[in-house]
């Protein structure tokens, strides 16, 4: 996402990753009445383990330099995974702090938590070039 002179925000590529043989780490069982949630202790070292390179990996695709980036939206899962995200990336502690707010506010919310993270983002933005 971009923001600037065109808009408060634009979308203006995109990229993902898909890790073989990580069905138990993270996502759902279907279960009698419903859903079950699955997460597994091992996201946050998996993240530690692997999202830089994922991340660089993104940016040459996307013809981006990670350090042009301004601020990324994430997905709070929780404050390990948080805390994961900004020890794989050296980002200073404290630098996902809208992460960490929705995820206080919220609590994990599944997919659509990012959404939150991304509206409070947006809002932020709004106030300061609005």
């Amino acid at each position: 996402m971009t923001s600037g002179e065109h808009s408060l925000a634009r979308i203006t590529g995109a990229s993902e990753k898909l890790f073989p043989d990580t069905l138990r780490i993270m996502g759902w069982d279907v279960e009698d009445p419903g859903l079950a949630v699955v997460f597994d202790r091992a996201i946050p070292p998996f993240i530690e383990q692997h999202l830089a390179k994922t991340v660089d990996e993104m940016c040459v695709k996307l013809g981006v330099d990670f350090e042009d980036v301004d601020r990324l939206c994430c997905h709070p899962g929780g404050v390990k995974v948080i805390d994961a995200i900004e020890t794989a990336l050296k980002l200073n502690q404290g630098e996902l702090n809208i992460e960490r707010e929705v995820l206080r506010d919220f609590g994990n919310m599944s997919a659509p938590t990012v959404l939150f993270v991304l509206e409070r983002l947006l809002a932020r933005a709004c106030r300061t070039a609005c």
